[in-house]
């Protein structure tokens, strides 16, 4: 993709780009404090793939001396990442509008999401043989919170969705919750919560990270605990940036 800033604060991106929901979605992996992004994210906060081709019109500019707002507005294709072929019925829009604090010290940032869109599922049932697949049709709102201060970061993110599929419609749920804490050094514990409708791909995540977002050199310690019937999953990943 390629951005073009029209005026200070006002960028327009046009290619193939992580579409504008929420907040977890559009942070880099290699700037998390967990290995894994949560399951909503993937459920709830994008279309087919996290990216899409298309045009976002992003805009950060200070509110007074204190705060800032964000507005963000995604047109893309729906068809996913890394494909030529716009398969879906209408265009898909994804969009956030937030208000945040800043300086230095505590600060704080809030937003709201929407989206309304479709994708085209491949199937090789006999139902579907002569298209292929089948269209999901989906609706989607969501807000997110982010609290930093000295000694801790803590993160949330609460999504609802309305599916139709194959001619059957449901509403989905999720949420995640992180705590960070922060110390002297370059290092601290994580803890975080995820679900699906509260009882579907429930996950504790346990541990630890040296490093902060920006550093050359990151360690992420995590160990998931997925279900009642799950013994567990750990997780160590490294990361150097050049």
């Amino acid at each position: 993709f390629f951005d073009y800033e029209f005026k200070p604060g006002y960028k327009l991106r046009i290619g193939q780009h992580k579409t504008k929901f929420g907040y977890i979605n559009n942070r880099s992996s290699s700037r998390l404090y967990v290995v894994n992004r949560p399951e909503v994210g993937d459920a709830l906060s994008r279309g087919i793939n996290l990216r899409d081709i298309g045009a976002s019109l992003i805009v950060d500019r200070p509110v007074g001396d204190k705060h800032r707002a964000e507005y963000w507005l995604s047109v893309v294709n729906g068809a996913g990442m890394n494909t030529q072929r716009d398969n879906n019925e209408a265009k898909n829009v994804f969009g956030r509008v937030g208000l945040g604090s800043r300086g230095d010290g505590f600060r704080w940032r809030w937003g709201v999401s929407g989206a309304v869109g479709d994708a085209f599922e491949t199937s090789s049932k006999p139902a579907f043989a002569e298209k292929g697949g089948y269209f999901l049709k989906f609706k989607r709102v969501g807000t997110d919170l982010q609290l930093r201060a000295d000694r801790f970061e803590f993160l949330t993110e609460f999504l609802i969705g309305d599916h139709k599929e194959k001619g059957v419609s449901e509403r989905m749920h999720g949420y995640y919750a992180t705590l960070i804490g922060k110390t002297s050094g370059r290092w601290g514990p994580v803890l975080s919560y995820d679900s699906i409708n509260d009882t579907e791909d429930v996950r504790v995540t346990l541990g630890g990270y040296y490093g902060k977002p920006n550093d050359v050199f990151r360690f992420l310690l995590n160990y998931e605990f997925r279900g009642a019937v799950d013994t567990g999953r750990l997780y160590l990943w490294t990361l150097v940036r050049i």
